[in-house]
């Protein structure tokens, strides 16, 4: 016992070693989190959500199947306190001549006017997102069943993408930059009284007092092949309009005429980004977080697909950032910080409240 006793190092040099051993873990953990710092990899929970996260979530629940009714009427009363049905979508009926065409946010007005109708409620509902992960989803025969399918920011469905996205669209949604290039590429930023010739600068000054600065056009072509896809739909601008929609008003009344496009238009009477903010806790909402917020107040059961803000899958694939072009995206130094709304749909679908879907193979 005794030599047994002999042979072990004092205590002290036992201590003294663990020391070391612990002082080059933390040097070691300090010098990892630098270069994630420096580098703008990818957050903690992205790099949890890549080790962690289980295969892309795959099961589509059929009507009150899986869907929780508390669970759904839960996130119904949270977002109505903030918003309800006839702000978040205002239809302009299709025979209303579009120069006639009356803005506004007041409930009371809008029925006096008759020229629009809150969006009629819906049991089953299917959210497309533009994730890179639904290439080679085999999602497009499940979506296209959906009674009604809600496409954001002119994504391009049908065509090649139609095994994995579908084809069917009841509403598409535009953002401010293609609102913007379409008002200038349909040259309807200014009623015609104020075409200014390029030398006159009292004109120019005047007219850039009264309206608000657009993009320049860029890229017409394209936006306009894009806009044929949606002929027949209704395309809905979840932002603030007041400021611009005598300039949309004039650029939906040229599509059809000069370029063959006939649409459908809606607007929020406010912009959904506030009460998304509000409703979910989330600094500057994405689009997806957006439409969400607006979809619990007129469909039942939303599925939503294509939401995943991520470069990697599971199965360790690159992803696009969108699934219709090349390109990736930083998503923690994205204003959005989108894995922080992941977080809130995973939350969701674990309640019943929403169902998440990458995969339908």
């Amino acid at each position: 016992m005794t030599s047994e006793k002999l042979s072990q190092p004092p205590a002290n040099a036992r201590r003294l070693q663990f020391s070391k051993v612990y002082l080059v873990l933390i040097i070691f953990s300090i010098f990892l989190m630098t270069a994630v710092c420096i580098y703008g990899v990818e957050d903690k929970f992205v790099v949890y959500q890549r080790v962690y996260l289980p295969k892309p979530l795959t099961k589509i629940f059929g009507y009150g199947d899986k869907f929780n009714e508390s669970a759904v009427q839960e996130i119904q009363r949270r977002v109505s306190a903030y918003i309800s049905p006839w702000q978040a979508v205002q239809i302009i009926h299709p025979d209303v001549p579009r120069e006639k065409i009356i803005y506004s946010s007041n409930q009371a007005r809008l029925t006096a006017l008759h020229q629009s109708e809150t969006i009629s409620g819906h049991n089953q509902c299917a959210l497309i997102g533009n994730a890179g992960i639904l290439l080679e989803s085999g999602c497009g025969d499940v979506i296209d069943k959906f009674e009604f399918v809600i496409r954001m920011n002119l994504a391009p469905s049908g065509g090649e993408f139609k095994r994995d996205v579908g084809s069917k669209v009841n509403l598409v949604t535009l953002n401010a930059e293609q609102i913007g290039r379409l008002i200038s590429c349909t040259n309807s930023s200014y009623p015609p009284e104020w075409k200014c010739k390029s030398e006159d600068e009292d004109c120019l000054q005047k007219r850039e007092r009264k309206y608000p600065p657009l993009r320049a056009p860029t890229n017409c072509d394209s936006l306009l092949r894009r806009m044929k896809r949606f002929n027949g739909t209704t395309l809905w601008y979840f932002k603030s309009i007041g400021r611009i929609f005598d300039a949309t008003k004039r650029m939906l009344g040229i599509l059809k005429p000069k370029y063959n496009i006939d649409i459908n238009f809606a607007y929020s009477t406010t912009s959904l980004m506030s009460p998304s903010h509000k409703a979910w806790n989330v600094g500057f909402p994405s689009s997806g977080m957006a439409i969400l917020t607006a979809a619990t107040q007129f469909c039942q059961q939303i599925t939503m697909f294509g939401f995943y803000p991520f470069s990697q899958d599971s199965r360790n694939r690159t992803l696009r950032h969108h699934y219709y072009e090349e390109g990736t995206m930083n998503y923690t130094s994205n204003q959005h910080h989108m894995p922080n709304e992941y977080r809130i749909f995973l939350e969701l679908n674990r309640t019943g409240a929403i169902n998440l879907v990458n995969e339908c193979r």
